[in-house]
C-alpha cells in the first residue's frame, strides 16, 4: 500500500487541527496539501498573498519544531530520502514513499501491515487512528521513549519495509 493523496490530506488535517490557529491551518492545508498558490489561497481566504505567505511561514515553523533536530539530521542525509512538509508536519519519504514522520511529539512509522499485532505489543506503541479506526501499516511511537537507539531502530524498520514497496 502506497502513501496516497487521501492519506496525506487526512494526516495534514489531524496535525494542523492539533497545533495551529484557524488562519494558519487553512493556509497550510490549501498551500502544502492541496497545492494552491499564495494568490489562490489569498482569494479563497479573502486576504492578501503577503498575509498568506506570512501565515504559511508561521505554520511551517510551528510544525517543524515538533521534530527533534537529531531525528531530522539522521534522516535528511540518507540516500533516496527527502523531507517534505506533509500532514501539518515533516515527513520523510524514501524514493517518494512515506517512511516516518512527526505526529505531535511522537513518531509516525510506516510498518509492514502483516506485523502490526506484534509491533503494537511493544512498549510505547499505539495504532495510528484516522477517522475513528486504525490505519493499516502505520503506528505511532511515543516520543518520550525515543532515545537514539530506539529512533535508529524505528527508522531502520520503516526503511526496510518501504524498500520492499514500489517507488511512488
Amino acid at each position: 500500500m502506497r502513501y496516497d493523496r487521501r492519506e496525506a490530506i487526512e494526516l495534514a488535517f489531524v496535525a494542523a487541527v492539533q497545533y495551529l490557529p484557524a488562519r494558519q491551518r487553512a493556509t497550510l492545508l490549501l498551500c502544502d496539501v492541496l497545492g494552491c498558490s499564495a494568490k489562490q489561497t489569498a482569494q479563497l481566504l479573502d486576504t492578501s498573498p503577503a498575509s498568506v505567505t506570512s501565515a504559511l511561514q508561521r505554520a511551517r515553523t510551528t510544525l517543524a519544531a515538533k521534530l527533534p533536530p537529531d531525528a531530522r539530521d539522521r534522516l535528511r542525509d540518507a540516500v533516496g530520502v527527502t523531507e517534505k512538509k506533509m500532514f501539518g508536519g515533516l515527513a520523510f519519504l524514501t524514493h517518494g514513499t512515506m517512511t516516518v514522520g512527526v505526529y505531535g511529539d511522537d513518531l509516525l512509522v510506516r510498518i509492514d501491515p502483516e506485523g502490526m499485532s506484534a509491533t503494537l505489543a511493544r512498549p510505547g506503541v499505539r495504532p495510528f487512528i484516522m477517522g475513528g479506526r486504525p490505519t493499516r501499516g502505520f503506528i505511532v511511537v511515543a516520543g518520550e521513549g525515543l532515545d537514539d537507539s530506539a529512533l535508529d531502530s524505528w527508522v531502520a524498520q520503516a526503511g526496510a519495509y518501504v524498500a520492499t514497496l514500489p517507488s511512488s
